[in-house]
C-alpha cells in the first residue's frame, strides 16, 4: 500500500493499543462487508466477536461458496495459517444442520433471497461445497505471502478451496477529521483497494 496523492491534513498512523484494534476491524466488516468482496456479491453470516472456538466470521458469496475468516490485530502470526486451515477442513464436511449452527439464527433466511437455487444446493451440500479463505490483519511479512496461497494447501483442501485473500486494513488520525480506515487485497484473485 503506497500513498501517491493527499490534500489537506497529513494522516498519521495511529499506534497499536492492545485489543482495541481487532474490534476496530470487527466494527468494520460489520458496517461494511465489502471490504471483502462487492457488496452484492457477499452476505456475512456471523462475525465471532467473542473468544470462542471457530473462524473469525463466515460467510457466502454468490457464487456459493462458503467464506471463512481470520482476522488478527498487528502483523499476521504464521500459526493463522494453519488455524485457517484446520476450520477450512471442518467446515468443507459439514452437514446442513451443523452449519446451521455455526452461522447466526437468521442468516439461513437471509441467504434464500441471496443465492440461486445451484449456490444454495453447492453451499449445504458438503461434496459440492467450495471455499474462499480470508486472512485480515493490519500486516502481513513476505513470508506470510507467500506461504498463504491455495498452491500451499493442505492436499485435502486443494480442491475445495477456490481462493486464498490476504486483505490489509490500516488506520490512520487525521488531526481535526477524526479517523480513515484504508483496505488493500494483496493477494487473491479478486483484489481491491477499498477506502
Amino acid at each position: 500500500m503506497q500513498l501517491i496523492s493527499m490534500t489537506g491534513p497529513r494522516p498519521k498512523r495511529i499506534p497499536h493499543k492492545p485489543l482495541r484494534r481487532e474490534r476496530m476491524i470487527y466494527k468494520l466488516l460489520d458496517k461494511a462487508p465489502d471490504l471483502l468482496e462487492k457488496g452484492t456479491q457477499l452476505k456475512l453470516l456471523s462475525l465471532n466477536t467473542r473468544h470462542e472456538k471457530g473462524p473469525d466470521f463466515v460467510g457466502a458469496n454468490k457464487r456459493g461458496q462458503l467464506v471463512l475468516g481470520e482476522i488478527k490485530k498487528g502483523s499476521l502470526r504464521p500459526d493463522a495459517w494453519p488455524q485457517i486451515q484446520g476450520y477450512a477442513t471442518e467446515f468443507a464436511q459439514m452437514r446442513s444442520r451443523k452449519l446451521d449452527e455455526a452461522i447466526q439464527d437468521n442468516a439461513k433466511m437471509e441467504l434464500r433471497g441471496f443465492l440461486s437455487r445451484t449456490a444454495w444446493n453447492a453451499f449445504f451440500n458438503p461434496s459440492r461445497r467450495r471455499l474462499q479463505l480470508v486472512l485480515i490483519a493490519e500486516d502481513f511479512s513476505d513470508k506470510i505471502l507467500r506461504r498463504a496461497t491455495k498452491k500451499n494447501l493442505w492436499s485435502k483442501l486443494q480442491k475445495v478451496v477456490k481462493d486464498v485473500k490476504c486483505i490489509q486494513i490500516q488506520t490512520f488520525a487525521v488531526k481535526g477529521h477524526g479517523e480513515i480506515a484504508v483496505a488493500a487485497g494483496l493477494s487473491g484473485r479478486r483484489r481491491k483497494l477499498r477506502r
